[in-house]
């Protein structure tokens, strides 16, 4: 494994869309970080790097999926820093995840 590549934080992307992952991934691709591209929570878990810099972005609106990944996040006690991003959220979902993220 490159250990100086691991060094250039880390972007998780976890969205099921292929159109908007591999939109946002050319993205954040553009502006330098180094991007793992997941369709599936068992695909970043697999892929996911523990003790090294990165953020995971997460779809708000992948059926089932949020709540999955959470929770499998404090079982694993990982705390990576999360962004949600949606195409259409309404408000009570928003404050929703902003509860469950407050909890832990």
């Amino acid at each position: 494994m490159d250990t100086a590549r691991l060094e250039v934080p880390a972007v998780y992307l976890l969205q099921d869309q292929i159109g908007p992952r591999k939109a946002i991934g050319r993205e954040l691709v553009a502006a330098g970080y180094r991007v793992v591209l997941c369709a599936s929570p068992r695909e970043f878990f697999a892929n996911y790097v523990y003790d090294a810099p990165g953020c995971l972005v997460l779809d708000l609106c992948m059926p089932g999926n949020n709540e999955q990944v959470r929770a499998e996040l404090v079982d694993r006690a990982l705390a990576p820093q999360i962004v949600y991003v949606s195409d259409g959220v309404d408000v009570g979902q928003a404050l929703e995840v902003a509860k469950c993220e407050t909890a832990h």
